[in-house]
């Protein structure tokens, strides 16, 4: 019968969590009564240590005995002089700063009995079998290598391009490495059908203007209220929020607030509404990052009249369309123009889209 320990520790920096690292994780848990997972993080790392810490506590959080959960999260700096990752033919200094990893460890597990108590069982990958470190760093622990079980899995084929080895990232890391692109413009220029249409290029999700429905409520542009265009902001911020933890390598977003805002001050006629709509457009402005930001000219299609849409737009396209892009060259929100046909926007946006995850 296979031992079950007290005590273990599994560490990492994580720098992204990989399948390799959940496989190692959820196995070592499951040989222990307590496993410790140690988050080795430094002022280099690129990303932040709470956001790996949430990856690893929704990947263990169901696992939990009478006592409580199994499996604890330590996040221990990495300030050791010279951080390597270097993993045979240690030299002299390379293992000092490995002891000081280890006391930095050790410090924050048992910080009431520094030298007393110790782990009953080390886990590590396979790929430190060779070097023999943990042996040496914890004598007076087992220590049990761990089997990737993927092909060539590794933080560092991911860190190169996530895309490329997208299976090797967890469902809940994958939100880190999506790319957003958001197709702007004014009224009647393609941008849902647009929209519609990458999405299912791509095989993945997209956030649809909420404007529309609203609109549909209201009767027509012109009887919209404030209340609308706070609604239309903040459900469609929040579906984006929701959208990109499902979606694949890309999310595509049909509109920004900053839309929304022109139309706001285009439609209505009340100056104190208005100061309160530009305070709340402004904050989620702010919040928004776009990886691509696609600005659809009215040049080269139609206006289609869909029953809500206003007239004085039709009527002052072009002109209406260059104050848009003047609110967000004031916002400093870099774009691609894009013209012509249906199929030469779908064309164009595609390449850029697909350029994101090459």
């Amino acid at each position: 019968m296979e031992k079950q320990y007290e005590m273990g520790m599994y560490g990492g920096s994580f720098e992204p969590l990989t399948m390799g690292h959940v496989k190692c994780i959820l196995e070592a848990a499951s040989m222990c009564n307590r496993l410790n997972v140690i988050i080795c993080w430094s002022k280099k790392d690129k990303i932040d240590k709470r956001i790996k810490y949430r990856w690893i506590h929704n990947i263990t959080k169901h696992i939990f005995d009478e006592k409580g959960p199994k499996v604890k999260i330590f996040m221990v700096e990495d300030n050791s002089a010279k951080l390597t990752n270097e993993k045979t033919d240690l030299s002299s200094d390379e293992m000092s700063d490995w002891y000081l990893g280890k006391k930095n460890i050790m410090e924050s597990v048992f910080p009431n009995s520094i030298g007393e108590e110790y782990f009953d069982v080390v886990f590590c990958g396979v790929d430190y079998r060779e070097n023999k470190i943990f042996e040496k760093l914890y004598p007076e622990s087992d220590v049990i290598y761990l089997d990737y079980d993927r092909n060539n899995i590794s933080s560092t084929r991911i860190r190169k391009n996530p895309y490329k080895n997208w299976d090797m990232i967890p469902d809940i890391v994958k939100p880190y490495y999506v790319k957003k692109v958001c197709l702007m413009g004014g009224e009647s220029v393609g941008k849902s059908t647009l929209c519609k249409n990458l999405a299912i290029a791509f095989n993945t999700n997209l956030i649809e203007e909420e404007g529309r429905d609203v609109c549909e409520e209201a009767g027509t542009e012109d009887t919209m209220i404030l209340e609308d265009f706070e609604k239309i902001m903040l459900k469609h911020k929040w579906n984006e929020l929701q959208a990109v933890k499902s979606s694949n390598k890309l999310l595509f977003v049909d509109t920004e607030v900053l839309t929304t805002k022109w139309f706001m001050n285009f439609l209505c006629e009340d100056e104190s509404e208005k100061k309160k709509f530009d305070s709340l457009a402004d904050a989620i402005a702010r919040l928004n990052k776009f990886d691509l930001v696609i600005f659809l000219e009215p040049d080269g299609v139609p206006f289609v009249q869909d029953g809500t849409r206003n007239e004085n737009i039709e009527a002052d396209r072009k002109n209406l369309s260059n104050q848009i892009k003047k609110l967000m060259d004031k916002y400093n929100i870099i774009y691609h123009v894009i013209s012509g046909s249906y199929s030469e926007r779908f064309k164009k946006s595609y390449e850029l889209s697909a350029e994101l995850i090459k």
